[in-house]
């Protein structure tokens, strides 16, 4: 990503994007909003074009933001309310060709189009810890039988994937009690999500290099303990 906002996120400062501040929600007020309203918030920040079943030739045709997105009328009503909810802009309204949005505060605008919906998506999804979606599709050029084989196989890693998800309250579970000092959960309520997720990958990092140097004083191997494995890169912000 072309901003660096690592600063931002472990001081939980807002971040500020052209002439608009997106602000840092506390989980207390994540919470309150409705956790799965909240998510609903991000979904549109994680799509792309890959996500939709767009023939190949035409892929290229296509412009994610304008075509997509704000030819959605749920899409771009989900982003203009997650616009309010994150971004500091007292209106916001959309273009007259209808392919951008326009965000004004203290009477100056911030135009949201296809030129910087990505940094400003980029920046949505870092802050709450998430990503892209990821989408496998089938190889090209398959017999029925092989298309039959690899949606079998594909079906049994999507499940396997949702039975290793990890919740939100495990990740704050292991937060309070998981590490070396117990932290209230009255404390987690003040920290943004990417802090509480900062803390979760903290702890299972130093967590595995812990059993790593066990692991290397019985067997004397300690290519899982140095270098990049080291516990101080292991915490190091943006590596986890």
């Amino acid at each position: 990503m072309e901003n660096d906002i690592y600063l931002e996120l472990v001081t939980q400062y807002p971040i500020k994007f052209d002439n608009l501040i997106i602000r840092q929600p506390t989980f207390r007020e994540i919470k309150d909003f409705g956790i799965n309203n909240y998510y609903n918030l991000l979904y549109p920040f994680m799509l792309h074009v890959g996500v939709f079943d767009i023939p190949e030739e035409d892929v290229e045709k296509v412009n994610f933001f304008s075509d997509i997105l704000m030819g959605s009328q749920e899409y771009m009503l989900n982003i203009v309310i997650a616009l309010r909810f994150f971004t500091n802009a007292s209106d916001i309204g959309i273009s007259e060709d209808g392919k951008s949005l326009i965000c004004v505060k203290d009477e100056t605008e911030t135009i949201i189009d296809d030129t910087n919906f990505n940094t400003f998506s980029d920046i949505i999804l870092k802050m709450n810890d998430k990503e892209k979606i990821e989408v496998e599709k089938p190889p090209k050029n398959m017999s029925e039988k092989q298309r039959d084989v690899w949606q079998k196989l594909h079906e049994g890693r999507e499940r396997e994937k949702q039975k290793n998800v990890t919740h939100l309250y495990d990740v704050l579970n292991i937060c309070e009690f998981g590490g070396n000092y117990h932290i209230p959960i009255e404390t987690m309520l003040n920290w943004s999500l990417w802090r509480i997720m900062n803390c979760y990958h903290s702890i299972i990092n130093r967590s595995s290099y812990n059993d790593g140097v066990k692991f290397c004083l019985v067997g004397g191997d300690v290519k899982n303990i140095n270098g990049n494995n080291h516990w101080t890169k292991k915490l190091m912000v943006g590596k986890k």
